[in-house]
Formats: structure tokens, C-alpha cells, sequence
């Protein structure tokens, strides 16, 4: 049983640190927590911007998958099933270099939150995943803060992660962490 005050309680019970327990209670009340500079008001603001970018991107992706034999029959080849797509949000990245650019005509927060590639060549950007099975990588609150892509074909590289942004750390993440604490909330200890 978790004791103590409600920060003790959302740090046990939601694994947060003492600071992601404050913003996580002011967020429910509606309570705004003064920002010590203009530096971290816009970071804060981009930041709360790409995560909900982020998530309904990780939204249309799935809605992808639903609509692709191809990568549905790829998972079922691999013994993941419908629940377990739809548990962890899979999804389907089309081919096409630009449909996110497209779909969500928003260029500079899809290269911020390391959605698109700037083209070396000229000007203008391309998607950075195309034709793969789509990983929503998510944080310790459940916000999606990156992908991971598994290609279909023989093309290169196999796997493909979200570059570092000012969301995602790839040394500081683990993917399914959140999915694992949400199916059982009592562990003390996971064994990586």
C-alpha cells in the first residue's frame, strides 16, 4: 500500500519523479506553476505543443495500419495479434516521402519532434519513416515522445528510431516501460 501525501502517492503509484508529481497535480487542477524565466515558458510551450502533435500522429499511423493487409499479415507473421496492436498503439507508415507533410501541413513541429529529414539537396524536408511497422514510444506518463520503425521490405536500415529531440532521449527511454506499469501498477523491480 502507498502511504504519505498525494506527491508520494503519484511518485509510488505513477513512478515520477518529484517534479513530474507537481506539474502532474497542477495540470489536473488547472493550476498554472510560475516559470522562472522566458526560456522555460516557451520550452514548456513547444514541449506540451509536440506531445500532442506527436500523439496524433501516433493516432493517424494506427488508423494506417488498420487500412494495410501488407503490415497486418507482416505482425501476424510474427505472432503479434490484433489486441497487442491495438495495446501498444501499433501503426503503419505509409511510403510515400510525404504524408505527414501532407496530412498535417505543420513543418516546423513534425522536424522538431523528429518527424521529418531536411533534405540535404535544395530545400524542403521528406518524412523520416516510410513504409514501416511504427512503435509509439512513450514516456513514464504515457505521452508519446518518439517511434521506433521496423521496414517491411529488404531496404535499409532494418530499424529506424526517432532522432534525439527535446522530447526523446534514447539513452533515458525504455520502450514498453509505461504498457509494463500500466498492466501491473505493484512492481517494484524490472529486470532490463
Amino acid at each position: 500500500s502507498v502511504g504519505g501525501n498525494a506527491f508520494s502517492f503519484l511518485m509510488e503509484y505513477e513512478k515520477l519523479s518529484f517534479v513530474e508529481a507537481v506539474n502532474s497535480l497542477a495540470e489536473q487542477i488547472g493550476m498554472e506553476i510560475p516559470q522562472h524565466s522566458k526560456h522555460q515558458e516557451i520550452y514548456y510551450k513547444a514541449s506540451s505543443n509536440l506531445y500532442g502533435l506527436l500523439e496524433e500522429v501516433a493516432q493517424f499511423y494506427a488508423k494506417e495500419l488498420r487500412h494495410n493487409t501488407l503490415a497486418i499479415n507482416y505482425l501476424k507473421q510474427r505472432g503479434l495479434s490484433g489486441e497487442i496492436a491495438k495495446k501498444f498503439n501499433l501503426g503503419y507508415a505509409p511510403a510515400a516521402w510525404d504524408t505527414l507533410l501532407k496530412t498535417f501541413n505543420d513543418t516546423e513541429n513534425l522536424f522538431a519532434a523528429g518527424l521529418l529529414v531536411k533534405k540535404s539537396e535544395g530545400q524542403g524536408y521528406y518524412d523520416r519513416f516510410r513504409d514501416r511497422i511504427l512503435f509509439p514510444i512513450r514516456d513514464r506518463r504515457g505521452r508519446v515522445i518518439g517511434f521506433g520503425g521496423r521496414v517491411l521490405t529488404q531496404q535499409e536500415p532494418k530499424y529506424l528510431n526517432s532522432p534525439e529531440t527535446t522530447l526523446f532521449h534514447k539513452g533515458k527511454e525504455l520502450y514498453g516501460l509505461y504498457e509494463t506499469f500500466q498492466a501491473n501498477r505493484q512492481l517494484e523491480r524490472i529486470i532490463v
